[in-house]
């Protein structure tokens, strides 16, 4: 969690999309909070969700993330999560939601930000 309380911050990415980055504890009590900027990020195409920072995630924040990729893919657009934590692999998997996430083709690397 940063500073301000936050857990989720979106930037632009480098080309066309942008990156959500969520950290802490992605649970209920943060559900409005990651909503609004996962709203925010799908509105510049792409988006990629960097969970290199997630300490824990419950059902309500893996709510959110299939809400994304619903909305995004219903645009012919792509959801991509990037650094998936080992802890957050396990509960994804015990969900049955790895594939529907796409976690299979998540990469381990670091996100790329556009410096506009």
């Amino acid at each position: 969690m940063r500073q301000d309380g936050s857990v989720a911050t979106v930037a632009r990415g480098a080309g066309e999309g942008a990156i959500l980055t969520l950290e802490g504890d992605v649970t209920i009590l943060v559900a409005d909070e990651l909503l609004t900027a996962a709203r925010e990020a799908a509105g510049h195409g792409n988006v990629t969700v960097d969970l290199g920072g997630v300490e824990h995630i419950d059902t309500a924040g893996l709510q959110v993330l299939l809400a994304l990729r619903r909305t995004l893919t219903g645009s012919s657009r792509t959801l991509t999560l990037a650094n998936v934590p080992e802890r957050v692999q396990r509960f994804l998997a015990i969900s049955a939601l790895l594939a529907p996430l796409g976690v299979e083709a998540a990469t381990t690397g670091a996100v790329e930000e556009d410096s506009r």
